[in-house]
């Protein structure tokens, strides 16, 4: 009962395999159930499908950030952080000799 061949060659152990359902696998082995003559052919084609899932992942993630590139406010969005980055140091330069200024007043009031 546990080994019985349906029309596309698999028994319900392939079933419970392709489903992922481990508990019913177990059970199914326990009663003596066997897999079906296309067990190899099935494991082959879920190994087939798991790459194409993995190289289609692959593709959209790189076409997405191909896309994401070439988009004209992505340059507009780069300029913008490049300018950013420019008048965050020009601020930072501008504090340093603003304490230095500052530090040179207290000297020039203490000697005064």
């Amino acid at each position: 009962m546990f080994s019985q061949v349906d029309r596309f060659g698999g028994t319900p152990l392939d079933d419970a395999y392709r489903h992922d359902h481990m508990a019913v696998v177990t059970m199914i082995q326990a009663k003596g159930g066997k897999r079906g003559i296309h067990r190899d052919v099935i494991e082959r084609s879920r190994a087939q499908l798991r790459t194409a899932r993995d190289a289609t992942v692959a593709s959209v993630r790189r076409n997405a950030a191909q896309a994401v590139a070439s988009h004209p406010l992505y340059h507009s969005l780069r300029q913008v952080q490049l300018l950013v980055h420019s008048l965050q140091s020009g601020v930072h330069e501008l504090e340093v000799a603003y304490e230095r200024l500052l530090r040179h007043i207290q000297n020039v009031v203490r000697l005064a």
